[in-house]
């Protein structure tokens, strides 16, 4: 729901997209804990090659949100400021 209110670009989406973000890298980052220590303790087998696509989910949130928290500055650093001529706040031509 927080997707598709940013993709409609209404306020709740821009509220909740960091946190759906977080949510989905650090999900990955526990699981993949999670599965390395199952399989060190001799618990349930988890294939390497799940830990690796849920780390690399995890990486690509972060560097989403990492994105999405520039943004502001990135845009920021856009505005340019209007430059006057000299003598032009005077009223002098």
């Amino acid at each position: 729901m927080g997707g598709i209110m940013l993709w409609a670009r209404r306020s709740f989406g821009y509220t909740a997209a960091p946190g759906v973000l977080l949510v989905s890298a650090l999900g990955g980052v526990v699981f993949a804990v999670a599965a390395v220590a199952d399989n060190l303790s001799g618990g349930i087998r988890t294939d390497l090659s799940v830990v690796v696509v849920h780390l690399v989910i995890s990486a690509a949130s972060l560097a989403v949100l990492a994105w999405f928290l520039s943004a502001p500055q990135r845009a920021a650093a856009k505005v340019r400021k209007p430059r006057l001529r000299p003598g032009a706040a005077s009223g002098a031509t």
